[in-house]
């Protein structure tokens, strides 16, 4: 009898032996018999934030940075500068003749260095001198001092010119060569060497953009056009002279370089009291043309919150039955063409007010660093100046103008590869490799 009723339970016992056993593998919490709970526990259950998943990691890595400039040859000793700031451009063997943003050459006596641009041409430093890779500008180079050759092919276009950045204001190079040199007193010699005149009349079919102006320097808020043999000189006061049609200046480079070195000497004290004088209205005019910017920037806000206004009107539902007191289509489209010349007559005085504040600054900044140290306290009182607040002042206009225009690296992007079509994919399906059929009639 034991024996029939064990024989009876066994297949009920081996049933709840499976439903527990499933229970606790699918993690089922209401089919197995636990510990009754409490409203508390229950409550703070109900209570409990779920986790989330962690988040799946993204790709951050960004594309390097490409050199600006490379050093192709040099005779004699220089040395390379780094910036002080170059996230992402770390300097790894193999890279030291690698020229990037705000990167420095500065070359002792007797020396030459050639300098390829990564984008086109080249510019060769000769004799004592230091250029800087700029920082503000694409394709902007400063010269700080020295004597500096210019090649490259011709350029045509606003944007495509090299702009060279001195201590007499900025020249616009188009090509093929200049000369440029810069004397310790600021003073800053440019002989146009060959620079043919723009072709084309500025035609209908031909914009200032294509045509426009060849090689220009900017010194006093105004661009003025320069051609092959002109030789501008801006001297330590910033007084601008003009010789045309010269085959090659009266003085080289370095004899120029001398002469200018032995007059700074002889009246330093007198340029450098002109400076601080000057320092004062250099800023002023900066801080006006600033003025300009915010001015021009307001007024194109204003044009293109009135264009979306308009724009409301040109709807076909709004044109097909208009409102008393609204403008007709017509009427309409005339004020939208109106408000984009308006745009773009704006936007191209901002392009070349922001030219003319950096012209400005180079002036300045240029002129600090190379009288920066030569500035005494009796100097300083003389102007009622003091050197800590001037050195504030200058670094706080750097700031201000590297929030209004800041040139940014530039890096090479990975190739694209074609994706190649599902027809010549080697897994596509054999009828998606069959040629379309004519639909028979």
């Amino acid at each position: 009898m034991k024996t029939a009723m064990i024989s009876r339970l066994a297949p009920m016992l081996a049933a709840a032996a499976l439903l527990h056993g499933g229970s606790v593998l699918s993690g089922c919490s209401s089919c197995r018999k636990g510990p009754e709970k409490t409203g508390t526990e229950t409550k703070e259950d109900a209570l409990q934030v779920p986790q989330e998943p962690p988040e799946k990691k993204t790709h951050t890595a960004v594309a390097p940075i490409l050199p600006e400039a490379l050093i192709k040859t040099s005779k004699g000793p220089f040395k390379l500068v780094r910036a002080e700031s170059q996230p992402g451009v770390p300097v790894l063997p193999g890279e030291e003749g690698k020229l990037y943003i705000g990167d420095r050459v500065i070359a002792d006596d007797g020396t030459e260095v050639e300098i390829e641009f990564t984008q086109g041409g080249k510019l060769v430093l000769q004799g004592k001198g230091e250029v800087m890779i700029g920082i503000h500008f694409p394709g902007e180079i400063v010269i700080v001092e020295g004597a500096a050759t210019i090649e490259t092919e011709q350029l045509k276009g606003r944007t495509r010119r090299i702009k060279i950045q001195t201590p007499g204001g900025t020249y616009f190079h188009a090509g093929p060569t200049s000369e440029i040199a810069v004397a310790e007193s600021g003073a800053t010699r440019i002989f146009v060497k060959d620079c043919p005149a723009s072709e084309g009349t500025g035609t209908a079919t031909k914009t200032e953009e294509a045509v426009g102006p060849t090689c220009a320097a900017l010194t006093d808020g105004e661009e003025r056009p320069l051609a092959t043999g002109d030789v501008l000189t801006i001297d330590a006061r910033l007084g601008v002279t003009v010789a045309q049609g010269q085959a090659a200046p009266k003085l080289k480079a370095d004899e120029w370089l001398k002469a200018e070195r032995d007059a700074f000497r002889k009246e330093q004290a007198k340029i450098l009291d002109w400076f601080l004088k000057w320092t004062t209205q250099g800023i002023d005019g900066i801080d006006e043309m600033l003025a300009q910017m915010e001015t021009l920037r307001l007024s194109n806000k204003d044009a293109i919150d009135q264009l979306k206004l308009l724009r409301q009107t040109t709807k076909p539902d709004a044109a097909a039955a208009p409102k008393k007191g609204e403008k007709q289509a017509g009427d309409a489209e005339n004020e939208m063409n109106a408000l984009k010349l308006k745009l773009a007559e704006n936007s191209k005085q901002m392009a070349r007010t922001r030219e003319a504040i950096l012209a400005r600054w180079y002036q300045l900044n240029l002129r600090w660093e190379a009288f920066g140290g030569l500035m005494t306290d009796e100097i300083l009182a003389k102007a009622g100046k003091e050197k800590p607040v001037l050195e504030a002042f200058f670094k706080s206009y750097e700031d201000k103008l590297l929030k209004l225009v800041k040139r940014r690296p530039r890096r090479q992007m990975p190739a694209k590869f074609p994706v190649p079509s599902i027809q010549s994919s080697p897994f596509a399906p054999d009828s998606m490799k069959l040629k379309p059929v004519a639909p028979t009639k």
